[in-house]
C-alpha cells in the first residue's frame, strides 16, 4: 500500500505541475492573437490574427508547426486591417438563461426582464451581435423563446437551440452542458468579434454532468470566449446555491461575476458587464489584422485538430475541424487538449491497479501457503495425538489384562484350596465314575464353579446332569448371564460331553463356542458370567 500512494502522490503531482505550467503559459502578455480560423479550402487553412503591438510583421515572423510537430510552409500573408481603424469593432454577445424548475415564477420573470432592458441600454445596434440561448425545462423554455423571438443582430439563428434540460422531477439541468455548447456556437460561427458569453443563473448542480468546470474553462480558453456569469441567490433553494463552479469559470476567462439577489442587482451587473466587456483599445490607436493560409495532412475524419502559430517566440494555439462525420465535441475535444497528460495519467494508475493486484495476489498466495502449512502441522499433532491414545488403550487393556489373569490365579488357587477341603462322596453304585474313561484318566470327575463371589465344586455322579440359573437343575449356578437351563453333562462310551442347550450368551470350551465338545482334564468352560473347571481327581 505505500508504494501506491506513492505513485499516487507523483502522478497528483505531475499534473499539478502541469495545470500550473499551462497557466503561467497562458497569463504570459501576447503581441498577437488568432481571431478566426477558416476551412472552407480544406486542406487549406486561413487563420486571420490581429497584432496588439504597432509593429508591422513580415511574413518571415510567422512559423507554423502541425499539431505532430512539422513545419507547415506558408503560402500567403496578406494584410487586411488598415492601420488607424479597429480590426474588430463587433462584439458577439451570447446570453444563457437559466430556465429550470428553481427559476420559475419570479425569478426567471425578473431575469427576462433584466435582459431586455439590456437590450436598450449598453449595447450598440450597430456593433454588437447578440442573441440569446436558454437551458432548463421544455415548458419554461417555450415560454422564453416567445419573449425572445425577435432579436436583433443575431449571429446564429439557430443558437436557441440549447437545452440541455432536466427531467420533471424538479432537478437542475446539466448547466456545463449548456455553457459548453453555447462556446461551441461562437466557435462554429463565421462572424468575428470579441467573443461574450453572459450566463444568469439560480443555481449550480454539483451532481453528474457532461462536462466538468475545467472542460469549459479550457474549451472558452481555446475559442477565446469571456464567460461572465451572474448567479441570482434564491434563498428558498439555498441549499442548492453553488457559485464557486461559476466564479472561477469568470475568473479564469478574464471575465466578471456577480451574486444578485434582486432584479435591479441584474440590470446593474449586465450594464458593468456590457460596458467592462468592450475592448479598451482606442480606435484611434487601432490593431493590424493579418490573414495566414497555408495546407495540412488531408485527413477528412471530422474531428477536432490544432496547429501551433508562433511570433518572435511567442506562441498560440489554433484549432479547426477537418470535414468528415465525426464531430469534435465532447470526450474527443478534451482529449484533443489534454490526451498526451491523460494518456500518461492513465497509463500510471493502469500500472498501478496493476501493481496493487500482483502484490495483492502475491499476499494472498502467500496466505493459502501459511494456511496450508498449519492445517499439515495440526493435521500431524492430531494424528500423533490419536497415536498416543492409542497407545494409551492398549497399555491400558494389557494392565487389565494382567490383573484378570492374576485374578483368575488366585481364584483358581482358591478353587484348589476348597476341592481339597470337600469330602469324599461315596458314589451311586448304579455308576462307578472312575471306571470312567474320561480322557484316559481313572479319576473322580469334578466341575469346579466360580461366579463372581459364587463358588463351589460338583461331583460328576450321574450319566446326565444339567447346568442352569433354575433351581431344578443338577448344577446351580446363581449367576443373572447364565440361561435357566444352561448346559447339559452326559457320559457316552466313557467320555463326558457337555452340550449348549441354547443358551443366550453361549457356551464355551478352551475359549472356543460349542455346541456339544467332549471334555478332558484340565478344560475350562466359560458359561455366561461363570468360569468353570472340568478336573479329574
Amino acid at each position: 500500500m505505500e508504494k501506491i500512494k506513492y505513485l499516487l502522490t507523483i502522478i497528483i503531482f505531475f499534473l499539478a505541475y502541469s495545470v500550473i505550467a499551462q497557466q503561467k503559459d497562458e497569463k504570459k502578455e501576447q503581441d498577437f492573437r488568432i481571431v478566426k480560423t477558416d476551412t472552407a479550402g480544406y486542406p487549406l487553412i486561413k487563420t486571420s490574427v490581429e497584432m496588439v503591438s504597432k509593429i508591422q510583421p513580415i511574413k518571415g515572423d510567422f512559423v507554423i508547426q502541425d499539431e505532430t510537430g512539422n513545419k507547415v510552409n506558408i503560402i500567403t500573408f496578406e494584410k487586411k486591417g488598415e492601420e488607424g481603424k479597429t480590426a474588430t469593432a463587433s462584439r458577439l454577445i451570447y446570453f444563457l438563461l437559466d430556465a429550470s424548475a428553481y427559476t420559475s415564477g419570479t425569478p426567471i420573470t425578473t431575469i427576462k426582464n433584466s435582459v431586455k432592458e439590456s437590450f436598450s441600454g449598453g449595447l450598440n445596434k450597430e456593433s454588437d451581435l447578440i442573441n440569446v440561448g436558454y437551458f432548463g425545462h421544455d415548458n419554461l423554455i417555450k415560454n422564453l423563446e416567445r419573449d425572445f423571438g425577435s432579436n436583433y443582430g443575431n449571429f446564429e439563428s439557430d443558437i436557441n437551440s440549447i437545452t440541455a434540460s432536466g427531467d420533471t422531477t424538479g432537478k437542475l439541468p446539466d448547466a456545463n452542458k449548456a455553457i459548453y455548447d453555447a462556446i461551441d456556437y461562437f466557435r462554429k460561427s463565421d462572424k468575428t468579434g470579441q467573443k461574450i458569453l453572459i450566463i444568469i443563473s439560480g443555481a449550480m448542480s454539483k451532481g453528474r454532468t457532461a462536462y466538468s468546470r475545467d472542460n469549459v474553462i479550457d474549451r472558452a480558453k481555446k475559442v477565446g470566449v469571456n464567460i461572465y456569469t451572474i448567479n441570482y441567490k434564491i434563498d428558498k433553494f439555498e441549499d442548492k446555491f453553488f457559485p464557486d463552479d461559476l466564479s472561477i469559470m469568470s475568473n479564469k476567462t478574464d471575465a466578471e461575476f456577480k451574486n444578485v439577489t434582486e432584479s435591479t442587482e441584474i440590470k446593474n451587473a449586465l450594464d458593468e458587464f456590457l460596458k467592462s466587456g468592450r475592448s479598451s483599445t482606442p480606435a484611434e490607436e487601432g490593431t493590424l489584422r493579418y490573414e495566414i493560409s497555408f495546407e495540412v495532412p488531408n485527413v477528412k475524419d471530422g474531428a477536432e485538430h490544432s496547429f501551433k502559430l508562433t511570433y518572435k517566440g511567442q506562441e498560440l494555439n489554433g484549432y479547426f475541424t477537418a470535414p468528415g462525420e465525426k464531430g469534435n465535441s465532447g470526450i474527443f475535444g478534451i482529449l484533443n487538449g489534454y490526451g498526451f497528460i491523460i494518456i500518461i495519467i492513465i497509463g500510471l494508475l493502469l500500472g498501478g491497479v496493476a501493481y496493487w493486484q500482483y502484490n495483492e495476489n502475491r499476499l494472498r498466495k502467500l496466505e493459502e501457503e501459511e494456511i496450508a502449512a498449519q492445517e499439515q502441522i495440526d493435521r500431524e499433532q492430531d494424528e500423533k495425538r490419536r497415536e498416543k491414545e492409542h497407545q494409551n488403550r492398549l497399555q491400558s487393556i494389557q494392565e487389565q489384562n494382567i490383573r484378570l489373569q492374576e485374578q483368575l490365579k488366585m481364584k483358581e488357587q482358591e478353587l484348589a484350596r476348597k476341592i481339597d477341603e470337600v469330602p469324599t462322596v461315596i458314589p451311586s453304585s448304579k455308576i462307578d465314575p472312575k471306571k470312567t474313561m474320561i480322557g484316559g484318566g481313572g479319576g473322580a470327575p469334578v466341575l469346579q464353579v466360580v461366579a463372581g463371589a459364587f463358588s463351589k465344586n460338583y461331583r460328576l455322579n450321574k450319566p446326565t446332569m444339567t447346568i442352569g440359573r433354575a433351581a431344578n437343575n443338577d448344577i446351580i449356578i446363581p449367576e443373572q448371564t447364565v440361561s435357566s437351563h444352561h448346559a447339559t453333562l452326559t457320559i457316552e462310551n466313557g467320555n463326558f460331553f457337555i452340550s449348549d442347550m441354547n443358551s443366550t450368551n453361549g457356551t464355551f470350551v478352551n475359549g472356543t463356542r460349542i455346541d456339544k465338545k467332549m471334555l478332558k482334564g484340565g478344560d475350562l468352560l466359560k458359561l455366561g458370567g461363570a468360569s468353570c473347571k472340568f478336573e479329574i481327581v
